[in-house]
């Protein structure tokens, strides 16, 4: 009986302190979101009222797919330091990433909606602020372990879940049903693998197990927060949505 109730009272500790995490996530991300509705030009651009640039929406996609490629080596590092950290986050992550590495055919086959192949993809190259920030991370991932690369999937589920799904409303009332079948999905599969609550708790874990305060935490999202911010400045001035092969 003495362990049954031990066991309740750390369940109810651990509830506690995710439901903390979570409206902590909810203060930092709504406060970059207000920095980012005042710094970035045509901020809100994917989910408004206006019509839909339709080159900005390409090479905008392009680039997800770029995300998705380019960070999975980071999550696969994220990994091996995991299993070191905490195992059981580990198993959660695992999963995630596995998942992630499957969401580049969701966006590339909208894509090829818009005429533009795998190969053009490829031949495209990521803006300088995406590489920035990849090489950020991977940097932060020496001292800090796996929590730089959750703090990034901290940073996009937490967007994805409040904005994704406008996003895709939007993008069908200008192109069609056929050009966001793969970003449906995607929003869908998100909600449906709860990845948002599942990033929380491994944040939450990781912060207990290496004894880190919600200020390094914040200290990365925040920094991952200005990393997309000169990503959507620099979108917003590119001449091209794709290269010439």
């Amino acid at each position: 009986m003495e362990k049954t109730a031990n066991s309740n009272l750390e369940t109810l500790v651990e509830d506690n302190d995710l439901l903390k995490l979570t409206k902590w996530a909810d203060s930092v991300m709504e406060s970059e979101g207000r920095r980012y509705l005042e710094e970035v030009p045509r901020a809100s651009h994917l989910t408004d009222d206006s019509s839909l640039d339709i080159d900005y929406y390409v090479r905008h996609r392009i680039e997800t797919v770029w995300r998705i490629w380019l960070t999975a080596k980071i999550d696969a590092i994220a990994l091996a330091h995991m299993v070191v950290e905490d195992y059981e986050s580990a198993r959660q992550w695992s999963r995630y990433v596995a998942d992630e590495l499957d969401h580049d055919k969701m966006f590339l086959r909208d894509l090829v909606e818009h005429g533009v192949s795998i190969d053009e993809v490829r031949a495209t190259p990521p803006f300088q602020s995406t590489l920035s920030m990849l090489q950020d991370i991977e940097q932060n991932m020496n001292s800090l372990g796996a929590l730089p690369a959750v703090a990034y999937a901290l940073f996009v589920e937490w967007n994805a879940e409040r904005f994704s799904e406008k996003a895709v409303v939007k993008a069908t009332a200008n192109l069609s049903n056929q050009h966001v079948v793969g970003a449906k999905r995607h929003v869908m599969f998100d909600l449906e693998e709860r990845h948002l609550p599942m990033i929380l708790d491994i944040s939450q874990r990781l912060l207990s197990k290496r004894g880190e305060s919600t200020d390094t935490l914040e200290r990365l999202v925040r920094s991952i927060a200005a990393h997309f911010r000169a990503y959507f400045t620099e979108l917003d001035a590119d001449d091209s949505c794709r290269a010439v092969v």
